[in-house]
Formats: structure tokens, sequence, C-alpha cells
């Protein structure tokens, strides 16, 4: 553009950083003589042809467009007003819908602002998205230079001082892809013009400017929003006037380099071609296969004639400079839980910067839903949970139920595991068990929750964390007046199934035991009778010894008792089970896993869950800090005895430390968990805890507590419980223990009024 003249002159590019040996001028019309700024371009109706936005200042703050017709002649439409000292000095599509928009800035105002308006894809455009305290800005180049795949601004700018007084700076100016953006920070001062490329190749942008000198300066970009220290280059020999002001950066000898053209006061334009490349070099970005975007913090190994390694920065770039021209090497990029195409790049007789990029498909978890929905009288829910990416290895992840409004006394029935993929298994699933109460409550929430992913990361949706869904369950409850569910011989059993064997009942179990009470007709005392040996026979079944009672007999063999206070006959101290309800749940579950006794195969599977369960435990961190593999194989097993308060028989004794071999320690994980079962599964150990056990499954089954919580403060119950149902030699109907539970009020308060 030329200060006086309503024209735009366009000088073409022979193909070899020469111009101006073919040129063409444009005219355009003004409603008074033309003072006219600056020049851009951008294809504003998205026809695929370049069109001229022209900043004049007379008429004062318009923008005149001319639309190109592609053979270098140009239409021109409507202009565009500004207004509140706003003035145009870019183009960028900030929101990333296609479309360019209008970059403005808006001077001699304190503290000044950016603004933006976004275009409609046919020449028009909004109204002014503004970014107050970004400072007075006179010129904006585009780039992500934050590695948040969001446009973000450097600017010629200048902070108000004092008015009038400015201090220019080159400012980044974070985008948040929607038209607003933030100051991040300043760099050098004294700019007159500036642009935007990747002068080194290594993935990042960088910034260009001058400042009115005889010089070029370029700043290296960290790609995550800041920029480095200043590599100048001396343009021309001696400087007069003003110097070089204006600067563009493009590719001017299509080398694959981004070369530099510089306006200079005396001597014209010059372009500065970008040797750069020269220097032998690898570089290269590592994408995220979800978004497209860099992925941060993958380790990048090379190998051969030069070793060395690095992390890719928040941009997923990656660069290694200082190499060999002509060797070898090989680019490996590894990061946990990443699988990556290609697995690693060779590059032979390196010349220049060669580039090495890679795209990382992660290994996920997420639930298969983000909104579960049941109706509460559907017993059950089956929730999945999908596993994408390499499946070939083995990934792990532990789930539980969380309280919402839904309560996991009344309302369900807590859920707590791990689930586990084998290699190829892409999902996995657990039930949570629904308690068809009736109560009047409206629908009710759970939070379903994954935790501790080992070999996978959690990929969730773009809204809502990734980790969790929502279980909602649908009251079908409208009479408050119904009476209580658990006087159904139906709703009774079903419940003891939820509570003792953590599973819905098969057919012929839940018609076997309610028939039990309903041979009792009207008769009420044998109805009462019915119930309590009903109930009792869960404590007692096959599936409990080998579940839940082995639960606890394993905490008490691997830590003993704990201390509890009672008031029952005068204030003292018991010992009581150390096993807590929280802990008890997830361990049962896990041993009762698929397990129906009577089912085809159920010993199989029963035994398959003991080995898993018993892995597990002597790998954890209580186990080991108690049973360090230091300890010899006797150490550890009259520990193991010691602690279940059992004297051994020699046989016994022998078996479990045999489980050892040969060896002098107990770093044996197989051995460790064969010596535990063989002492939890010992029969002593087994009729010595029995009352014991007998008791605390009646407040961790009915009253889904432990014996020191809610209505109690301490063992009293507890230590009350266990001397009647010792006084009756274990009769549990004499003690009338289960009796007093399944009647009392906090039990049948879970269900009904």
């Amino acid at each position: 553009t030329n200060f006086n003249s309503a024209f735009v002159r366009i000088f073409f590019n022979n193909g070899s950083g020469v111009f101006g040996q073919s040129k063409a001028d444009i005219p355009f019309s003004t409603s008074q003589s033309p003072s006219t700024r600056a020049v851009f371009t951008a294809d504003l109706n998205r026809d695929g042809k370049a069109d001229l936005l022209v900043t004049t200042t007379f008429p004062a703050n318009v923008v005149q467009i001319l639309l190109g017709n592609g053979g270098g002649s140009f239409s021109q439409i409507a202009p565009i007003n500004l207004s509140n000292n706003f003035g145009l000095i870019g183009t960028a599509d900030v929101n990333n819908d296609g479309i360019p928009d209008l970059i403005l800035g808006r001077c001699c105002t304190a503290g000044g602002s950016l603004g933006v308006m976004l275009g409609d894809g046919i020449g028009g455009f909004a109204g002014a998205i503004v970014s107050p305290g970004t400072d007075v800005t006179q010129s904006v180049v585009a780039g992500d230079f934050d590695g948040d795949g969001k446009l973000d601004f450097a600017a010629a700018a200048g902070a108000i001082v004092s008015p009038p007084s400015v201090i220019p700076a080159i400012v980044i100016m974070s985008g948040d892809g929607a038209g607003h953006f933030t100051k991040r920070g300043s760099s050098v001062n004294q700019i007159a013009s500036l642009t935007v490329g990747d002068f080194n190749n290594d993935g990042k942008a960088d910034v260009a400017y001058t400042t009115g000198n005889n010089q070029v300066n370029m700043l290296r970009g960290d790609g995550v929003g800041g920029l480095g220290n200043p590599i100048q280059v001396t343009t021309v020999p001696d400087n007069f006037g003003p110097g070089n002001s204006g600067i563009v950066a493009a590719d001017f000898y299509g080398d694959g380099r981004v070369d530099l053209a510089v306006a200079n006061y005396t001597v014209g334009a010059s372009v500065l071609r970008n040797n750069c490349a020269d220097v032998p070099a690898i570089s290269g970005r590592v994408t995220d296969s979800r978004t497209a975007r860099g992925l941060s913090g993958v380790t990048i190994t090379l190998s051969g004639a030069q070793g060395a390694t690095t992390q890719t920065d928040s941009s997923g770039n990656f660069f290694f400079g200082s190499l060999t021209a002509g060797a070898n090497y090989l680019i490996t990029p590894t990061k946990d839980n990443f699988r990556f195409n290609p697995t690693n790049i060779s590059i032979s007789n390196l010349a220049g910067i060669q580039t090495a990029n890679f795209v990382g498909t992660p290994i996920t978890l997420q639930f298969t839903s983000q909104d579960y929905v049941v109706d509460e009288g559907a017993g059950s829910i089956q929730i999945n949970v999908r596993r994408t990416g390499d499946l070939s290895g083995v990934t792990t992840v532990d789930y539980a139920t969380v309280d919402g409004t839904a309560s996991a006394r009344s309302d369900y029935t807590a859920a707590l595991g791990t689930l586990r993929f084998s290699p190829g298994e892409s999902l996995k699933s657990f039930t949570v068990l629904i308690t068809d109460d009736n109560l009047v409550e409206g629908f009710e929430s759970v939070t379903l929750q994954l935790s501790n992913p080992v070999g996978a990361i959690f990929n969730g949706p773009m809204e809502g964390p990734s980790n969790t869904s929502l279980l909602e369950i649908r009251d079908n409850d409208t009479n408050p007046n119904l009476p209580n569910p658990v006087d159904s011989s139906t709703f009774f059993v079903r419940q003891h199934y939820h509570d003792f064997l953590n599973r819905e009942p098969d057919a012929s179990g839940l018609n076997f035991w309610a028939d039990q009470i309903n041979s009792c007709g009207t008769n009420q005392p044998c109805i009462d009778l019915k119930h309590i040996n009903v109930s009792a026979a869960f404590f007692l079944s096959i599936e409990f010894q080998n579940t839940g009672y082995l639960v606890e007999r394993t905490y008490k063999a691997a830590y003993g008792d704990v201390n509890g206070n009672s008031t029952f006959n005068g204030t003292h101290q018991l010992a009581v089970p150390i096993v807590r309800l929280n802990e008890f749940l997830p361990d049962t579950q896990q041993i009762g896993s698929g397990v129906v006794v009577g089912a085809n195969g159920w010993e199989t599977v029963l035994e398959n869950n003991k080995q898993a369960f018993a892995n597990d435990f002597v790998q954890r961190s209580r186990f080991t800090a108690a049973f360090p593999t230091t300890m010899t194989p006797a150490q550890f097993v009259d520990k193991l005895f010691a602690n279940a308060g059992v004297t051994p028989t020699a046989s016994d004794r022998t078996a479990a430390i045999n489980e050892f071999g040969a060896a002098t320690n107990t770093a044996d994980t197989a051995a460790r968990e064969r010596a535990l079962r063989r002492v939890a599964e010992n029969s002593t150990l087994n009729t010595q805890e029995f009352n014991r056990a007998f008791v605390l499954m009646q407040f961790f089954g009915y009253l889904r507590r432990d014996p020191n919580s809610g209505p109690d403060t301490d063992y009293t119950g507890y230590d009350f419980w266990l001397t009647k149902l010792n006084q009756f030699n274990g009769n549990f109907v004499a003690a009338e223990m289960v009796k007093a539970f399944i009647t009392s009020t906090e039990y049948r308060q879970r269900f009904g009024p």
C-alpha cells in the first residue's frame, strides 16, 4: 500500500525469492482522500480465492474489502467501520471454524484491549469480542505458542505506564478457542513489526521481529507460551532513517524452510534465506490419536551414532541437535500405557534436519455409559467397563460404588472389587444389587467409580470426569402406607442373598428357602422360627463359610486381633476381630464372584477365586510390612499361627513351612499365598473363631456396619451377644441372637416403615 494512494500493489514471486518482475495495481474507492495504513489477505468468503483488507486513516478506522476473482482482479464491497479506537491489525481463524476472523487493537486507552470480530464466511463480521488488559496492541501474528491446540497471538504491543507514555514489547496472548485472549507475559522492547514461523524446524512457533534498526531478531518458542533470548541477523551494513520495519515469513525458495522478507527504509525489501536446516539434527512431534494434538511426556530415545533421551514438550515436540552428518540413527518413543505408530523410525545418512513423527494410542478404560438407569424392582444391574487400544497385555482396575442420594444400607448393595482384563479382553463387568424397598424416595443416584488402573489410563467423554459414571435408581413406590417388605418371604430370602452371598438368588435356592417360611401358613410362631433358621442358614452355608468367613479368618491369621472397649458387665477391653466392613466386602465379593454352590463347576470357580484372593492379599503393602520377605519360612508360618491363636500340630506346621521348599527366605509370592491359606483354612482356627465371626456377621450382614459404629460407640453390643452365644454353646436360637437382629428396628428400617 502507498500512504496517499487508493490502490494496492501486488508483486508476484518468480519462485526464487525475486519480486517485482511482474506486478499489478488494484484500485479501490473511498469517500475521502485515503491515507492507507496496511493491507491484509484472507479468503473472507471461502471461495478459494485470496481477498484483500485495506485499512485507512481517512476515513478513520475504516477497512476496505476487496474480494478476489482469482485472476489478479478484485471487486470492492461495502467497507467495515470500526469504532472505540480499534484498528485492524491482522486476520486469523481464532475459533477454528475455517472462517477468517478480524483481529483488532485498541490504542490510546489505559490498559489496552484486543478485539476479535468473528467472520460469517460470506464477507461479514460479528461485533467485537473484547479482551481487556492485553496492552495497546499494534500488530499480531498467530500461532499455538502454549501447545494447547488453540490459537494464540504474539503481539507487538505497548504497555501504558502513565499516559501517554508507552513501553513497546512483544506480548504472548493465550487464546481459549472462542475469541478471548489472556496476556501471558512480555519480552523485548522497541518492536516495529513481527511475524511467526518455525524457523529452526523443532515443531514450535517462533517469532521474528524488527526494531527499526538494521537488524532482524528471532525468538525461539518453548512450546508452552514462552520465548527465548533474541538471535540477531544484520541485514544491511549501515542504517539510515527508520531502518527495518515490515517483516513477513514464508518459504520463498521452495525448499521447505521458513524464510524472511524485510522492508528497510533505505534499501527497500530484501529476502533472508533460512539456512538453519543445514545443521544435522532430528526433530519430530508425537500426537495423541484421540485428539490429534501433541502428546507430552513421551520419552524419546535416540540410538545409533550418538545416544540421548529427551521428553516431548506440552505440544508433543522433541529435538536432537548437533548430530553427526551421514550417520545412522534410531528414534524410539515410549510412554506408559501407550503404543506408538510406528514403533520406531530409522534414519540413515543423516543430512540437515530430518523429521520423525509418531502417533500415540493409549490403552484406555471407561464405563460404557455415563448414565445407567435401573428400576428399583429389577434386582440388579450389570455395569460394563470397556478397554480399548492394545489388548495384548493384562490390565486391572478397581471399582466401587459411592453413595449419592441412594444409600448402600437400604437402596443397593455396595459393590467393590477389581476387574482384571486378560490378553485379548476388551469388556468386563460387575453387578450392583438393587434393594426393592417400600420407601417412597423418588429417583436416587449412586456414583460408580474406577480407580488405580494398571496397564491402562482412563479415557472418558468430553464432559465430566473420565473415571466415573452415574447409576440412577428409579423408585417404584408411591404409597407410603405399604407394609415392610421384609415380612414377605421372597423379599426376606432375596435380601439374605444380597447381604451374605453378594449375589442375586438362583431360582431354585430362592424357592427352596421361601418355601421353608411359607410352609408355616399363618402360624406366626412357626414363621418366626423359620425366619431365624433360614437366616442363620446363610451364615452356616458352604458358600458363606468359604467366602465371607474365610476372609475373616484370613485377616485373623495375618494381623491377629485388636482391642475393643466394652461396658457390658463393667468397663473393660476385649479382643475383637480386626477386619472392618469396608475391607470385608470387597474381599468377600472377590472370592464369591461367580460362585453358586450346586451349579456346574462351582468348586473350580471357588478354588480359582481363593487362589487369586490369597495371591493379591500377600502382595498388599500392609501384609508385606508385617511379613517382610527376609523372614525365614519357619518365622513366617509361626507368626501366622500365633496371630491366629492356634497351636498347630507338628504336621500342620511342617506342611505350611514346606510350601517354601528349600528356600531360606519367604520371597516366593506363591509360597506365601499357600502358607497363608493353610493357616486361614486350619480346622482348629475354624472352630475357635466360629462364634466370634457369627456375631460379627450380625453387624456386617443385617446392619451393614461395624460393631462400634452407628448407634454403638464401642463393642458393648458385640460383647453382649458373644457372651450370650457362648453361654448357649453356639445355639443361636436359644441365645435369641439372630431373632434380635432380624426383628430390630435398625434392620427393619432399612426396607420400610
